[in-house]
């Protein structure tokens, strides 16, 4: 959005931030942190800390295909939960089970599912207990001096399919199979020269 605004998929983080949050410490331009289980980065002119979950996954069924989801799905969520406890926007969140192979195992083997069209990390931000879904883009702005072809060489080394161009130098992203996460992608864009801005977008509740 040229006049500087945010996106509403990008407002849906900040509408959990509540009144008085204060971030742990400034960044920095450029200066963003990524560990196991938090990623810090600049999100819409403030310094966020976006924690992921360790047991809870967000899945969207193929049409027609919520039946074989939750078969697939029985073999690891945890004792007494099932799809349907929480939903956000199109995606069921589930807990899983202690015994699983892992979050990040499970993950992957759920995308290989027939029945999912897509399987998502779970975040909160710092302090905050409203469940954040990454909807799988970022909003991409690059500075001026960025030319045509070094926008397409960051395209191609992020792995990022081009959804909207909004403006000169400014993109609706999608990550693909070959990209992080789409919060590690946008920390990881922060820190290149020459992008101005680079956010995730979530998936709206409502």
């Amino acid at each position: 959005m040229r006049d500087g605004s945010a996106h509403p998929s990008r407002m849906v983080a900040l509408k959990s931030i509540k009144p008085g949050f204060k971030p742990r410490r400034r960044l920095g331009a450029g200066r963003t942190r990524i560990v196991a289980d938090f990623i810090e980065l600049r999100y819409l002119n403030q310094d966020v800390i976006f924690e992921k979950s360790g047991k809870l996954i967000a899945l969207r069924a193929r049409a027609g295909m919520a039946v074989a989801m939750q078969a697939d799905v029985d073999t690891i969520i945890a004792p007494g939960r099932s799809l349907g406890d929480q939903v956000i926007g199109a995606f069921e969140v589930i807990e899983l089970r202690p015994s699983s192979a892992g979050l990040e195992q499970d993950l992957d083997w759920l995308r290989g599912r027939p029945s999912v069209a897509a399987a998502s990390h779970v975040f909160t931000i710092r302090g905050e207990t409203a469940l954040l879904v990454p909807d799988g883009h970022v909003c991409l702005h690059l500075s001026k001096a960025v030319s045509v072809q070094e926008q397409q060489a960051l395209l191609t080394r992020y792995r990022l399919q081009v959804i909207e161009q909004r403006g000169a130098g400014e993109f609706l992203v999608r990550i693909t199979s070959g990209s992080k996460n789409p919060l590690a992608t946008a920390a990881d864009l922060q820190a290149e020269p020459g992008v101005a801005l680079a956010e995730p977008e979530f998936v709206d509740p409502d």
